[in-house]
């Protein structure tokens, strides 16, 4: 998706990555892990710039309730993501100097929400916040005592939109509605039940690249269908030009910071 959305963006702007690993020498802790993550996220050479965040170490995979207590909450994961991106300085500039379109898929839909709130703490706004098919989980904010949900549209968010499907059995994780977001249901739309999960994310590419046909590798690989996107269709659609990352070229007319959330393990 970075590639895509820089390719969208029509300027060269730099892609950095952030891995968040557990510390293998305090399990309990997580920590930025140096050899694969960019040392200085550099603003200044393009004004702007797409970051990356690869928690994939900390993610449990799958949405089975059951196994939170072998999750890492996305509380903690936001906060290490926060502090290393967004509380100190690089190459002598903050990044909340610029504005901030925050992207977030599953569970990472509410490390994003989470950073959106300690950046409220903070006194800055977050100008779009796109969550796809966010399913936190209890334990993403219940064992912190976090005294707020995990998936918020919080006050200082000037506009979010979310896309969501529900449906698919058991296996497949629920999307879901957020209150305050502009929501697209794409329920019925999605119709591999199976890959619904994964397909929200697949669905928002084909909105950011407009001529992809598929997204991911091997066996990871996924189709961009044309019938998503035609309005003669039922459920209601919109056509590819028109909706997903169309709303955040229509609000940014200037350079910014885009975070994306990047997980090696697809929910199916």
């Amino acid at each position: 998706m970075a590639d895509a959305i820089k390719a969208r963006y029509g300027a060269d702007i730099p892609i950095y990555f952030v891995t968040l690993i557990k510390n293998h020498l305090d399990l309990g802790n997580i920590v930025v892990d140096q050899d694969h993550s960019d040392q200085v996220l550099d603003i200044t050479t393009k004004g702007g710039a797409i970051i990356v965040i690869d928690w994939s170490d900390l993610d449990g995979g799958g949405g089975m309730e059951f196994i939170c207590n072998y999750m890492v909450p996305t509380k903690e994961i936001g906060d290490v993501a926060f502090d290393y991106i967004f509380a100190k300085f690089h190459n002598n500039h903050l990044l909340t100097e610029i504005p901030i379109h925050l992207i977030g898929h599953s569970r990472g839909a509410s490390v994003m929400s989470r950073i959106a709130y300690l950046l409220a703490q903070s006194g800055v706004l977050v100008d779009q916040l796109t969550t796809l098919d966010p399913h936190p989980l209890p334990c993403d904010w219940e064992r912190e005592k976090w005294e707020h949900t995990s998936m918020s549209i919080w006050d200082n968010i000037i506009f979010a939109d979310n896309y969501y499907r529900i449906g698919g059995g058991l296996d497949v994780p629920d999307g879901k509605r957020l209150d305050g977001a502009f929501n697209t249901n794409l329920t019925g739309i999605l119709t591999d039940t199976e890959h619904a999960h994964t397909d929200v994310h697949t669905h928002y590419h084909g909105t950011i690249d407009l001529d992809a046909k598929s997204v991911g590798r091997d066996n990871d690989k996924r189709t961009i269908q044309d019938g998503w996107y035609n309005i003669l269709l039922l459920p209601i659609r919109q056509p590819r030009d028109y909706t997903g990352y169309y709303l955040a070229d229509m609000f940014r007319d200037h350079e910014m910071i885009i975070m994306i959330i990047k997980q090696v393990y697809i929910l199916h």
